[in-house]
């Protein structure tokens, strides 16, 4: 679907480049401007309208008629103006702008740009960041359908212009220097256009509420270049099954696949939570198909229930993404005696894929998705020690770095099997990084290691970005059984999804097999592979 788009501050080092690329893109039927002056722009999809006093628009009323996404870029610097009149422009003019948009186009949604800093409790004693945050609480309270709010740190000129004043001078001379070594500092107004037009057209995923943090918007601004979800939309007539959806990594994968139009099917321990993420889905985008099955993989009863309820009431199922686990937890075991970590994370997906490979191959083309984790590179299984009962010094690492080798090792002999039998089911493998879940529940509660662990995951990568990477292995055409994908960065532990290679432990036939032939022993599902 198309959009009709009005944009405020047009002529502007920002609102110019968010129009270069509303006109550029297809997604744009219809791109309307408000401004005081006419811009020397020409375009067959460009509408101008102007207009010098922005506290009243009674008179340009019916140009927020019809509309469907609105970039607002009006500001100004607080260092050109009275306090009187930067605070008339910053939220008089916001307020004024945006109760128009909602009285005159409800649908609309609304992308504004603000600034880093912004107070939403409008206790500054900076002027800037109490009337930044007042204009966001406007916007805020008007209730629009769909709300993103950019608060970008300093702003590069990608073109040649006159800086407002001395200090804006010098920090854009430092700026290509300090971007190298503290890379959130800002981003140039040629990536935040590019974002809010984003934003305005595609509505990216939001990773936390409305408001964009300056890190977030050189995230979205970078995925131009890179793989994401939402160009691989849509996946309609998808059935898509996606186990501990109702939280971190699993809901930001569900949140995905019903953005892009799949039935998807939220497989989870807790009902409950599985319900409130479901209605949230429901709210976030009406009309779309979700439910929620009860699935406890610690229990291979509840696997064998879930998978009989399933096939009673599904045809076929185009993707399993094998998502839920435990991490670090305290020596404990499942209801059949395994090992917490390893009866979770790899046995009952193991039992659960088994019992489901009948509705996979009923698909023409399915894909069964295992996501393993970069702890994987320094396990070593011992399968003569499998669960540990014969170590007095039981380590919740080991243990977990086990498991999440035994994800990949299932995944590339699940592979081996499907391609010999000639299945048009394919097993790809995905790792997340270093996300911010609550999968460190259980480190958390140590003094020690949980003070580092909460230090260490303020830097870890967003739960929308960790989902990347087993999105792209359960909808990306190009993907290949067999094959690994994780991010691009530093040590694979944030960044866009893309090809890697396991560690050489994860791709030994022996360990593969080995572990093939204990986890069907244990579990009691043997695969007709």
């Amino acid at each position: 679907m198309t959009k009709r788009v009005l944009i405020a501050g047009a002529s502007g080092m920002v609102g110019e480049r968010a129009l270069h690329y509303c006109l550029q893109s297809d997604r744009a039927s219809e791109v309307v401007t408000l401004g005081r002056r006419k811009l020397s722009k020409e375009h067959p999809k460009l509408t101008q309208y102007i207009h010098q006093d922005f506290l009243d628009l009674a008179d340009v009323e019916q140009v927020f008629e019809r509309i469907d996404a609105c970039i607002y870029c009006v500001g100004a610097y607080s260092g050109r103006h009275s306090d009187d009149e930067f605070r008339r422009i910053t939220v008089g003019v916001a307020e004024s702008f945006g109760r128009t948009l909602a009285e005159k186009s409800p649908q609309a949604g609304l992308v504004f740009l603000s600034a880093q800093g912004a107070d939403l409790t409008e206790s500054s004693r900076l002027a800037f960041a109490r009337y930044k945050g007042a204009a966001e609480n406007v916007v805020l309270n008007l209730q629009f359908p769909r709300l993103d709010i950019f608060r970008p740190g300093f702003i590069y000129p990608s073109q040649n212009r006159v800086a407002p004043n001395f200090a804006y001078r010098v920090f854009g001379f430092l700026y290509p220097a300090l971007a190298r070594i503290y890379p959130n500092v800002g981003l140039s107004s040629d990536e935040l256009g590019w974002a809010l037009a984003e934003a305005a057209l595609n509505a990216p995923i939001q990773a936390e509420g409305p408001i964009w943090e300056n890190q977030e918007i050189r995230t979205l601004a970078q995925s131009r270049h890179h793989w994401v979800a939402r160009r691989a939309e849509p996946f309609t007539n998808k059935i898509f099954l996606v186990t501990g959806a109702n939280t971190g990594l699993g809901f930001e994968t569900a949140r995905m696949c019903v953005r892009g139009g799949a039935h998807t099917i939220l497989a989870c321990r807790d009902v409950d939570k599985a319900n409130m993420a479901r209605a949230n889905l429901i709210g976030e985008y009406p009309g779309c198909r979700v439910e929620v099955v009860q699935l406890d993989l610690a229990s291979l009863e509840s696997v064998r229930r879930c998978a009989d309820a399933l096939q009673q009431k599904l045809v076929r199922l185009d993707g399993l993404v094998n998502n839920a686990g435990v991490m670090m937890c305290p020596y404990q075991t499942t209801e059949d005696g395994f090992e917490m970590q390893m009866g979770v994370n790899h046995l009952g997906h193991f039992a659960l894929t088994g019992r489901l490979m009948p509705l996979l191959e009923e698909a023409p083309a399915a894909r069964v998705v295992s996501v393993s984790s970069i702890a994987h590179r320094s396990a070593q299984i011992d399968f003569d020690n499998f669960f540990f009962e014969s170590s007095d010094d039981y380590s919740p690492l080991t243990a977990y770095r086990c498991s999440k080798l035994a994800n990949l090792l299932f995944s590339q002999e699940l592979q081996a099997r499907l391609e010999r039998r000639g299945s048009s089911v394919m097993a790809v493998a995905a790792h997340p990084g270093v996300s911010r879940t609550d999968l460190g529940r259980y480190v958390e509660t140590n003094p020690i290691a949980g003070r580092f662990f909460q230090l260490f995951f303020r830097f870890a990568q967003s739960p929308v970005m960790g989902a990347q990477p087993q999105m792209r292995a359960l909808v990306d055409p190009d993907v290949k059984g067999g094959e690994f994908y994780g991010p691009d960065g530093f040590r694979g532990m944030s960044g866009f999804p893309v090809l890697e290679t396991p560690r050489p432990q994860a791709l030994l036939e022996s360990s593969r097999k080995q572990l093939w032939e204990i986890s069907e022993e244990l579990t009691g599902v043997r695969y007709s592979l």
